[in-house]
């Protein structure tokens, strides 16, 4: 359901690219900051650096 709700959000904004570009820095700053904490804190931390990230990409593009 979440899933659905993210892909239509995403289509509507018209910034695909951007979202992608997020999407994969987040999955891959998951998947290595899982080898140094544990998987919670690896989302967490993946999460506050993608979005700022995002963020900054946004307003200064």
């Amino acid at each position: 359901m979440f899933i659905g709700i993210l892909v239509i959000s995403m289509i509507d904004r018209n910034k695909i690219k951007l979202d992608l570009v997020v999407a994969i820095l987040a999955v891959i700053i998951a998947v290595a900051s899982s080898f140094v904490f544990s998987g919670s804190v690896g989302v967490i931390i993946a999460t506050l650096i993608a979005s700022t990230v995002g963020m900054v990409l946004e307003k200064w593009k």
